[in-house]
């Protein structure tokens, strides 16, 4: 638990956890409240290298100018994980990040192994991104896999996006095949993708 923390001006990530693998234990479970990261060079990231389920909820959070613009991956937050993943956003801000993919967000699933299915949800309840950019791929999120099949659900509840910009993807980019992407009272406003696309 990681709670009630400001996390300021790091040269580098202001927070990094790597979670071992592991055979002793059912599952892996964080929870972040009230927790602040401006002007950070990278936000949060974990890779989560272990065989077992990863739980991750985040509430009452702000995450502000994080990032270095056509460097890191994922501003705000980077995520690589194997496993199952759920992943739950509460009350969260994500403004004026910047990265090369995945201005605020860069969730990359690592698991190559071909015939193998993961389940992913990503539940975000009153998440507002706002002014993110990335030089590459997706303003605001980048969510990518590496082979094996992930079936993804990704529910935005009460959510805000607007003016994120990327060259291409200016709210998100995937390449997750198996995906859900259902939104409910939401906003969705002057996203912008700059880039052409492939064969234009």
């Amino acid at each position: 638990i990681i709670e009630n923390s400001n996390f300021t001006d790091q040269t580098a990530q202001a927070m990094y956890l790597f979670l071992e693998s592991t055979t002793s234990i059912a599952g892996v479970y964080l929870t972040m409240n009230n927790i602040t990261l401006t002007d950070n060079v990278e936000g949060i990231k974990i890779n989560a290298n272990t065989n077992r389920p990863l739980e991750w909820n985040i509430t009452t959070a702000t995450f502000h100018g994080n990032g270095v613009y056509d460097y890191t991956n994922g501003g705000a937050i980077r995520l690589d994980f194997f496993e199952n993943m759920s992943w739950r956003l509460q009350d969260v801000l994500l403004d004026q990040n910047s990265a090369k993919n995945g201005g605020a967000i860069y969730v990359n699933m690592q698991d190559a192994t071909p015939n193998v299915q993961h389940t992913v949800t990503c539940i975000m309840n009153n998440v507002n991104f706002t002014g993110n950019q990335a030089s590459f791929n997706g303003g605001a999120a980048f969510l990518y896999y590496g082979g094996a099949t992930y079936d993804l659900d990704w529910r935005l509840i009460s959510t805000r996006v607007e003016r994120n910009i990327a060259k291409f993807g200016g709210f998100a980019w995937s390449n997750v095949a198996t995906s859900h992407i259902t939104m409910d009272t939401s906003h969705v406003k002057d996203n912008q993708a700059t880039g052409q696309a492939v064969g234009q």
